[in-house]
């Protein structure tokens, strides 16, 4: 279900250039690493600089975005021990978070293009893209598109529209037990090609947290595997200074004004849904976002 939009937003969605999302961005200069990287090396430079990604270049042109979500997917899934000099270049597009051909996830555009084309990406489950600038490439992702649909959602005139009302809910959440490590939880985001789930009491099946790829940040090769193990709730403890993040959730009578502020404001790419009774019965992705709105240039 789409809300009517009028032809005055439509409009605006068509007319922002990619420009408009680079911010901050604009000035900084990406972290890089050469091909020939190791997994190792590769995991190294992911938590010196705290990071989520990383592109992998030769002769200075990019060649391809290593996620450290397709690491601990090798990780996890690895049939003898792990070999942590394994090329990094080789995990890229190993994860089926793909779409169309292009593996290796350089999904690229000028910096004054339409806001269309990213939309639609992103819409589909690609999570980040290249900006060309005359400074030089930029990257950006769908926290950015979602923090600048919040800060232009008047521009939309979709009023007082619930979450509810506009349909973005996910009712089939992804689970692990509280009483499993953190390798099995997030093995189960690799079997479900999800990037996050929801962590649940054995006891009532209530939710206590959730883990996703953001909860690696800062890993090494040489505490990876051990960090793994732990009981999920105490992986996540160790990864956020001693207390198990807590878990953000929504009413579907809430607004989808409110639910872009909150995930824009704390940072977040999933947010739970909870009844009156704080019974989880679903989750709202950057995706499910994202979609909505593309949606609506298509009416």
């Amino acid at each position: 279900k789409v809300t009517f939009m009028n032809g005055e937003t439509k409009d605006f969605l068509s007319s922002v250039t990619v420009s408009s999302l680079l911010g901050a961005k604009a000035s900084q200069e990406i972290v890089t690493i050469d091909e020939t990287a190791t997994i190792e090396q590769a995991l190294d430079v992911l938590s010196q600089h705290k990071i989520l990604s990383v592109p992998l270049t030769s002769s200075n042109v990019m060649q391809g975005i290593l996620d450290i979500y397709e690491i601990m997917s090798y990780t996890a899934f690895a049939s003898s021990p792990v070999d942590w000099s394994k090329k990094a270049v080789h995990l890229l597009g190993t994860t089926g978070n793909v779409v169309d051909d292009d593996v290796r996830g350089l999904w690229t555009i000028k910096e004054g293009e339409s806001l269309e084309k990213p939309l639609e990406w992103l819409s589909k489950g690609v999570y980040r893209f290249v900006v060309e600038t005359t400074t030089g490439p930029k990257i950006l992702s769908q926290s950015d598109l979602v923090k600048f649909l919040s800060a232009s959602y008047e521009k939309f005139h979709l009023g007082k529209i619930t979450i509810g009302e506009a349909n973005i809910t996910h009712k089939n959440v992804k689970s692990s037990a509280s009483n499993a490590s953190a390798l099995e939880a997030l093995k189960k985001t690799r079997i479900h090609e999800v990037h996050g789930v929801a962590i649940v009491s054995p006891e009532d099946n209530s939710l206590v947290a959730t883990i996703s790829e953001s909860d690696l940040k800062g890993l090494k090769a040489s505490n990876m595997l051990e960090s793994l193990n732990l009981p999920v709730l105490e992986f996540l403890k160790l990864q956020h200074n001693g207390e198990v993040p807590k878990v953000i959730t929504v009413k579907l009578e809430d607004s989808l004004e409110s639910l872009l502020q909150t995930i824009t404001k704390k940072g977040l790419h999933r947010v739970f849904v909870v009844d009156g009774e704080d019974k989880l019965t679903g989750i709202i992705t950057l995706t499910d976002i994202i979609s909505y709105f593309y949606q609506l240039t298509l009416l």
